[in-house]
């Protein structure tokens, strides 16, 4: 039995702890934004926030461990954590051959870094579950209030600085919100999986109008950025509610509320004419000829180890013979098969399917419905973009913290609180 330490110490309530990661999350996800047009001085901001965040749960950890807290952390289904640790020294072992190094340098250190982050967060909130089994805090809600002020401090810039958090395409035809802050299908991406977790925890949630009001900033952030993968997603994901849901009213809801987004989605963001409507949607908006080149013209040349982590080619832009000139591939897939070669690529599928297996092996069936709903608008953005597998972004860190949900656990449970 673990001592019953901590009813001396502290009040009977983790609301300061969950507090503590809520904001520690908020600034993590915020890090991935560019501050300032400069690169070099977004590197450093980038680098330096998410160091420090990662420091910020090390010494929660601590503080709550000199306060009696019990981490007896247990390692389940470590074969994906294996296999993910092996895809990034392998990335490590590939600075070697990489033509940018010191770009390579720079995302694998990062990539470890989210890894660690990933770890230490789960581990206490899974602590704090374990001491306050009443008092649980799940995945899902920790994400819903982490995306949410990143969601609505874009909303806010859109209405204070449109010039800075507006980035115009389509030949300046189209403004979409991001600017140069951040990539809009990315932000798109985020805003997709925001609504996701707040639907899915709703039901938890004291104040429902409070989870309207997230749910309203994230869905308006949707069609600002005009993200069609972020679309396609949220729709995939709301689909799959629908069929799941049990509840008659909440399910009459949330159809009545996909016939009416829906339309509006399909005809203004996916289909819309100024962007190219469905001409460009069948043409992946010109990346599918960008895909046959790299894997036709540029493959070929280093086809078992590739060109170096998050390296494309011998050089910075790769551009093929039909094909405009790019540094990343988007498609998170594509773009493994490119930096680290078919080995790479084996190693990913592997890991991925070692974490389908233990989400589908899980006993706890409500825990692996949740993964796959947050996993669908991650795979969906991965398909055209950054994805989690590629170039540092936030994606990343959610896919860690999915797949770690399923192997980080606790070995005993504690004995203290239990109301």
């Amino acid at each position: 039995m673990l001592p019953n330490k901590i009813d001396t110490l502290e009040s009977t309530s983790p609301s300061k702890y969950i507090f503590w990661l809520r904001l520690i999350l908020v600034v993590k996800i915020l890090g991935f934004a560019a501050i300032s047009q400069s690169a070099a001085i977004n590197k450093a901001i980038k680098i330096g926030l998410g160091i420090s965040m990662t420091i910020g749960v090390l010494i929660l950890t601590l503080i709550m461990s000199r306060r009696g807290y019990e981490f007896r952390t247990e390692i389940k289904n470590s074969m994906s954590l294996g296999l993910y640790v092996l895809y990034l020294t392998i990335g490590t072992a590939s600075i070697f051959w990489a033509n940018d190094y010191m770009f390579a340098i720079i995302q694998v250190f990062r990539d470890f870094e989210l890894l660690v982050f990933a770890f230490l967060f789960l581990r206490v909130m899974q602590t704090i579950n374990a001491h306050y089994p009443n008092q649980k805090v799940e995945l899902p809600s920790m994400l819903s209030y982490g995306i949410f002020f990143n969601t609505l401090y874009f909303l806010i810039g859109y209405f204070i600085d449109p010039d800075t958090f507006m980035r115009l395409t389509h030949g300046g035809d189209v403004a979409r919100l991001g600017g140069y802050i951040m990539n809009p299908n990315e932000l798109g991406m985020l805003s997709s999986l925001g609504i996701t977790v707040l639907i899915l925890d709703f039901k938890n949630a004291n104040k429902k109008w409070l989870y309207v009001l997230f749910l309203m900033v994230n869905f308006y952030v949707i069609f600002l950025t005009g993200s069609r993968s972020s679309s396609i997603g949220f729709m995939l994901v709301c689909g799959l509610l629908i069929l799941r849901s049990n509840n008659l009213k909440l399910k009459v809801a949330m159809i009545v509320g996909f016939l009416v987004v829906a339309p509006i989605a399909v005809n203004e963001i996916i289909l819309n004419e100024e962007k190219g409507g469905l001409d460009e949607v069948m043409s992946m908006t010109g990346r599918l000829p960008f895909w046959k080149a790299l894997l036709t013209e540029a493959l070929p040349k280093e086809p078992l180890l590739g060109y170096g982590f998050q390296n494309i080619y011998y050089t910075k832009f790769f551009q093929g013979k039909d094909t405009y000139p790019a540094s990343m591939t988007h498609n998170t897939f594509v773009q493994v098969v490119m930096n680290l070669g078919l080995v790479g690529l084996f190693i990913v599928i592997s890991q991925m399917s070692m974490v389908f297996r233990g989400v589908i092996k899980s006993i706890d069936k409500e825990k692996s419905f949740l993964f796959w709903c947050m996993f669908i608008p991650l795979l969906i953005n991965s398909l055209t973009e950054f994805g989690i597998w590629g170039e540092t972004n936030y994606g990343i860190l959610f896919y860690q913290l999915l797949f770690l949900w399923f192997v980080v656990g606790v070995k005993q449970k504690p004995y203290g609180h239990t109301n």
